[in-house]
């Protein structure tokens, strides 16, 4: 087995993934964290560690919103817009 194919739990997951556990834990239920590779029973998934870095690396950054909000305001500061 490589470390790419490495069972991780929602805690290593999370921490793997840069975020705090219920943040995890409401991603997955929320269906916004890469679906589960499997399960050990019926309420304990698990994903491989591959399947997370993919899953860090193509998701936005909270700097997009960021960048959009201050697009906004810089618009209304400079009367952007039509005239």
């Amino acid at each position: 087995m490589t470390s790419g194919d490495d069972k991780l739990r929602s805690a290593a997951a999370a921490e793997l993934a840069g975020v705090g556990l219920s943040t995890w834990s409401a991603y997955v239920s929320r269906g916004q964290a890469p679906e589960a590779d499997g399960h050990y029973d019926l309420r304990t998934p698990w994903w491989y560690r591959s399947s997370i870095e993919s899953w860090k690396a193509s998701r936005p950054g909270q700097g997009s919103r960021k960048h959009a909000q201050a697009s906004d305001s810089d618009s209304a500061v400079t009367g952007g817009g039509t005239q």
